[in-house]
């Protein structure tokens, strides 16, 4: 009686598979360029988004393509953000000044209370509580 032999994966379906998942990366890169978000790009060429996030997740190639291709679509964005600046848009000169010198031109927000706090018994006078304490005085600042 004669051993069957295993049966080995057939190796030439990898290289395929490879160059078929390469072309569809590649489209969704050149979609992403175009539409400038994941999920337009991945409409446009029926990839799941799940699917791009795997890729970035486990394939450093394509995780390096995707971030130079990101670049790419911000720096876009921010030559056509100066163009409308440069030509008047005061609204957006007010959000490129804000971009590119925070510590100057951040939006400043100062928050007071001006008012007294008023507890159900002096605060040092509570001295440690256990927490079943603690809990029972957040239930009755409720009612």
């Amino acid at each position: 009686m004669s051993v069957p032999k295993a049966v080995s994966p057939d190796r030439s379906a990898a290289p395929a598979r490879a160059a078929q998942v390469r072309k569809r990366q590649g489209l969704f890169l050149d979609a992403f360029v175009k539409t400038g978000t994941i999920l337009g790009a991945s409409r446009r060429c029926g990839i799941s988004r799940e699917t791009v996030r795997q890729w970035r997740l486990n394939d450093e190639a394509f995780e390096e393509r995707f971030q130079d291709c990101d670049l790419d679509i911000t720096e876009t964005l921010e030559t056509k953000a100066m163009s409308m600046a440069m030509g008047g848009d005061t609204t957006m000169v007010i959000f490129l000044l804000k971009a590119r010198k925070p510590k100057t031109y951040r939006d400043y927000i100062k928050h007071e209370h001006g008012g007294e706090i008023k507890t159900a018994a002096p605060i040092a006078a509570l001295g440690p509580l256990t927490k079943e304490q603690l809990m029972a005085l957040v239930e009755a600042t409720k009612q």
